[in-house]
């Protein structure tokens, strides 16, 4: 796989602190049911979601937030989808800037964020390198490990600073992934 940096093209802070919390056994079932949610309202758009994130790794403690890959066809279906998706619940997050490659949308209950869709080309760069990273993590325990180590002492540094947290974690994202590809 060719080399990719993974995007950090975010202004501002959130309103809402960066807090890892212990794995919970029901987020691939929260999952599952917001992927079957995301299919019903993308149905015809020939789209595929994937769980990514932290969230994914059976063990590994994260932001409670489920992470969603939605692969379509063309970067034209993925502004569609996004359209239907905010019918949905689904809205872009102010902070995060355009992105060519990808649109993000995330969807909060009760006022808090629960759910992150990265909409995509199916197949692409931006495509395989979420699936790397993450199958990545399920395959290698240590690795899995050292990341929660660094995404704690992460949260504690930039705990009210999304930006700082995010750029932080791509570094580690980059160096696993570069490893690999050695």
């Amino acid at each position: 796989m060719e080399s990719v940096i993974f995007a950090v093209r975010m202004t501002g802070t959130m309103s809402e602190p960066v807090i890892i919390t212990a794995y919970d056994p029901s987020w691939p079932s929260m999952f599952v049911a917001e992927r079957d949610r995301v299919l019903r309202v993308l149905d015809g758009f020939d789209a595929r979601v994937e769980h990514i994130g932290s969230t994914a790794v059976p063990g590994l403690g994260s932001k409670p937030v489920i992470d969603m890959l939605v692969g379509l066809p063309s970067m034209r279906a993925v502004a569609e989808a996004a359209q239907h998706l905010g019918g949905a619940g689904y809205e872009r997050d102010p902070n995060v800037s355009a992105d060519p490659d990808r649109t993000f949308l995330l969807r909060r209950e009760g006022g808090k964020r629960l759910f992150h869709a990265h909409l995509v080309e199916t197949g692409s760069v931006t495509w395989a390198k979420h699936l790397a990273f993450r199958d990545l993590l399920r395959r290698d325990g240590g690795l899995a490990g050292a990341y929660e180590c660094a995404k704690r002492a992460f949260a504690t540094r930039y705990r009210d600073d999304r930006d700082g947290y995010t750029r932080a974690k791509v570094e580690f994202i980059e160096t696993a992934l570069a490893s690999v590809r050695r």
